[in-house]
């Protein structure tokens, strides 16, 4: 590997959280449910030629090796940082869908689907908790929407800091929201942090 020089994103968004987690090794449900409930997970694996080749020797695109155990714990060896993005199961084998960092000409457009413990990848699994703060508190949004009823829609935020929560809208309107103005708010929208949302 080169040296890849001074980093460059010191003035990228920053993003907050709340805290972070490791999970047991081996632990696969525990990996699923970090995975489900807070995103990409960050983990190690030991590295072989047949990793750096992947996905040459491997017919059916799951990648399998013999380093499947946790010896030593967390400090278990291993060479390489990837993320865990998901999971699944082809012709009854369960693999990780494995993100790496090796750009998009190594792997299937640098991803990987990877035994479940294979090259170590189930031994050092860690992740983050998302940053909530008390005024934003999301709540389930109504199948129909009338005057004073309360719907939620996904915001993210532009600007110094990035933080993706739910906005919550109360229509204090005389009248029901019409479908026209429905389908101009359906999907995500962007909100400059500190900004004031207002629906006239």
């Amino acid at each position: 590997a080169t040296n890849p020089g001074e980093c460059t994103h010191w003035n990228d968004p920053h993003v907050h959280f709340q805290g972070w987690n490791r999970s047991q090794c081996n632990d696969i449900e525990g990996i699923k449910y970090a995975i489900l409930n807070y995103g990409p997970v960050d983990a190690a694996v030991f590295t072989t030629t047949g990793f750096t080749n992947y996905p040459d020797g491997y017919p059916d695109g799951i990648y399998y090796d013999a380093n499947t155990s946790c010896p030593s714990g967390y400090d278990t060896e291993t060479d390489h940082a990837i993320s865990l993005i998901g999971w699944g199961i082809q012709d009854g084998y369960s693999y990780w869908i494995l993100r790496n960092s090796w750009g998009t000409g190594w792997g299937y457009n640098g991803y990987m689907k990877i035994s479940m413990t294979s090259a170590r990848v189930a031994c050092a699994v860690a992740y983050l908790y998302p940053y909530y703060t008390s005024e934003w508190k999301p709540i389930d949004c109504p199948t129909t929407v009338v005057n004073n009823q309360v719907i939620t829609s996904n915001v993210t935020y532009t600007g110094c800091e990035i933080q993706v929560s739910n906005v919550t809208i109360q229509n204090n309107a005389d009248v029901i929201f019409d479908h026209d103005f429905m389908t101009e708010i359906t999907g995500p929208f962007e909100v400059k942090s500190g900004s004031t949302l207002e629906i006239k």
